[in-house]
């Protein structure tokens, strides 16, 4: 998002009220380091989102708030080429259809857990 500075925090507050994301850093709120912890923050909600049978729109909505976020603050910024959260693969987050097993079904690690 190229403009007005004022308008770019704006949005960026707007963002993290909105999922109520509150990071505790001197950093100022449009600094790319906050800005690519709110992405990863969205990215987090959507897979607890999308791992409860209840919360499948809840896991769109803040896909969706994820890619509008990337595009708005964070596209510009990789000198890479990239495809775009546009094409981000739908996060899987089960035991019976994603990448990640059931708690129950996880063998447990050298502390037991």
């Amino acid at each position: 998002m190229a403009g007005d500075p004022g308008r770019i925090l704006a949005d960026v507050l707007a963002f993290h009220a909105a999922f109520a994301f509150n990071p505790e850093t001197e950093e100022p709120p449009d600094h790319v380091a906050v800005e690519a912890a709110f992405l990863g923050y969205l990215r987090l909600k959507e897979a607890y989102a999308a791992c409860r049978k209840e919360g499948e729109g809840e896991a769109e909505v803040t896909a969706e708030a994820a890619r509008r976020f990337c595009e708005s603050h964070l596209a510009g910024l990789a000198p890479w080429p990239r495809p775009g959260p546009s094409h981000w693969p739908p996060v899987r987050f089960s035991g019976e259809s994603g990448p990640i097993p059931a708690r129950s079904d996880r063998p447990p690690d050298s502390r037991g857990v």
